[in-house]
Protein backbone atom coordinates (compact mmCIF):
# COMPACT_ATOMS: atom_id res chain seq x y z
CA UNK A 1 0.00 0.00 0.00
CA UNK A 2 1.33 4.06 -1.05
CA UNK A 3 -0.61 6.48 0.56
CA UNK A 4 -0.36 10.07 -1.46
CA UNK A 5 0.35 13.60 0.09
CA UNK A 6 -2.65 13.70 2.78
CA UNK A 7 -3.49 10.70 3.33
CA UNK A 8 -6.72 10.82 0.98
CA UNK A 9 -5.46 8.47 -1.46
CA UNK A 10 -4.02 5.09 -1.93
CA UNK A 11 -2.82 2.87 -3.69
CA UNK A 12 -2.59 -0.85 -3.29
CA UNK A 13 0.02 -2.91 -5.24
CA UNK A 14 -0.56 -6.47 -6.53
CA UNK A 15 2.15 -9.02 -7.28
CA UNK A 16 4.70 -6.53 -5.28
CA UNK A 17 7.84 -7.92 -5.01
CA UNK A 18 11.31 -5.72 -4.74
CA UNK A 19 10.05 -2.37 -6.63
CA UNK A 20 8.21 -4.17 -9.39
CA UNK A 21 4.60 -3.89 -9.20
CA UNK A 22 2.70 -5.76 -11.57
CA UNK A 23 -0.81 -4.25 -11.33
CA UNK A 24 -2.05 -1.45 -8.67
CA UNK A 25 -5.18 0.04 -7.98
CA UNK A 26 -6.17 3.65 -6.82
CA UNK A 27 -8.57 4.14 -3.96
CA UNK A 28 -9.95 7.16 -1.76
CA UNK A 29 -9.03 6.82 2.42
CA UNK A 30 -11.65 7.82 4.20
CA UNK A 31 -10.30 7.64 8.23
CA UNK A 32 -12.98 6.96 10.87
CA UNK A 33 -10.18 7.75 13.54
CA UNK A 34 -6.48 7.93 13.56
CA UNK A 35 -5.70 4.03 12.77
CA UNK A 36 -8.67 3.21 10.95
CA UNK A 37 -9.36 3.77 7.22
CA UNK A 38 -11.60 2.50 4.77
CA UNK A 39 -10.84 2.30 1.10
CA UNK A 40 -13.45 3.20 -1.73
CA UNK A 41 -13.12 2.54 -5.30
CA UNK A 42 -15.28 4.82 -7.84
CA UNK A 43 -18.00 2.79 -10.32
CA UNK A 44 -20.76 4.36 -12.59
CA UNK A 45 -20.81 6.98 -10.26
CA UNK A 46 -21.01 4.83 -7.01
CA UNK A 47 -19.05 4.77 -4.61
CA UNK A 48 -17.96 1.07 -3.17
CA UNK A 49 -16.21 -0.40 0.10
CA UNK A 50 -13.30 -2.22 -0.43
CA UNK A 51 -11.15 -2.75 2.07
CA UNK A 52 -11.21 -1.69 5.91
CA UNK A 53 -7.92 -1.42 7.64
CA UNK A 54 -6.37 -1.01 11.11
CA UNK A 55 -2.84 0.44 11.95
CA UNK A 56 -1.08 -0.53 14.70
CA UNK A 57 2.55 0.43 15.29
CA UNK A 58 4.43 -0.86 12.11
CA UNK A 59 1.46 -3.52 10.80
CA UNK A 60 -1.26 -2.81 9.05
CA UNK A 61 -4.33 -5.45 8.74
CA UNK A 62 -6.16 -5.08 5.78
CA UNK A 63 -9.37 -6.72 5.36
CA UNK A 64 -11.19 -7.07 1.57
CA UNK A 65 -14.92 -6.45 1.83
CA UNK A 66 -17.74 -7.88 -0.10
CA UNK A 67 -21.53 -7.56 0.21
CA UNK A 68 -21.47 -10.25 2.91
CA UNK A 69 -18.84 -8.39 4.89
CA UNK A 70 -15.22 -9.54 5.15
CA UNK A 71 -13.70 -11.88 2.11
CA UNK A 72 -9.60 -11.78 3.10
CA UNK A 73 -7.66 -10.54 5.99
CA UNK A 74 -4.15 -9.27 5.23
CA UNK A 75 -1.46 -8.25 7.55
CA UNK A 76 1.13 -6.09 6.49
CA UNK A 77 4.29 -4.80 8.03
CA UNK A 78 5.61 -0.82 7.58
CA UNK A 79 9.06 -1.47 5.62
CA UNK A 80 11.09 1.85 4.94
CA UNK A 81 13.71 2.01 2.09
CA UNK A 82 16.58 4.25 3.01
CA UNK A 83 18.53 5.64 -0.08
Amino acid sequence: MFFGPGYNQCSVAFGYKGFCVLTAERYEVRWSRKNRFSLYSSSGGQNLLCFTGTISGNLMKLQAQSCDGATATYELVNVSYQL
